[in-house]
């Protein structure tokens, strides 16, 4: 998100995509000290498709749009911060039923933990 902090993991990060042109990779920033990753691989694997994601509350907004229109593969990203697990559950059981979550290869989920 544009208004969180710029860390310098984060700010490398973008400049490496967006400045330079390279890949996008998702990996582990060097932490000062720190054992615990905070990126976490639950299932191993490579995946590929058009990359599709962003704020699981706008994307969910998005359906039947042309924006969330497709039958591509795609690694779907989704973040989002502070929703209730009632109102996470309804977002992905509306992507489920558009069809959304049976074209992802992959998976990016960046939920923030959520309120009970």
């Amino acid at each position: 998100m544009g208004i969180s902090s710029w860390e310098p993991y984060t700010r490398a990060q973008a400049t490496r995509v967006l400045f330079d042109a390279e890949t996008a990779l998702l990996e582990n920033p060097t932490l000062r000290g720190e054992t615990e990753e905070p990126v976490r691989t639950l299932r191993g694997g490579r995946a590929r498709g058009r990359l599709w994601g962003g704020n699981l509350t706008v994307l969910t907004s998005l359906l039947g749009s042309p924006y969330a229109t497709g039958d591509d593969p795609i690694v779907l990203m989704l973040e989002e911060v502070r929703e209730p697990a009632s109102e996470i559950d309804r977002m992905l059981g509306q992507l489920e039923l558009a069809g959304v979550l049976a074209r992802a290869r992959g998976t990016i989920r960046l939920l923030e933990r959520a309120v009970a």
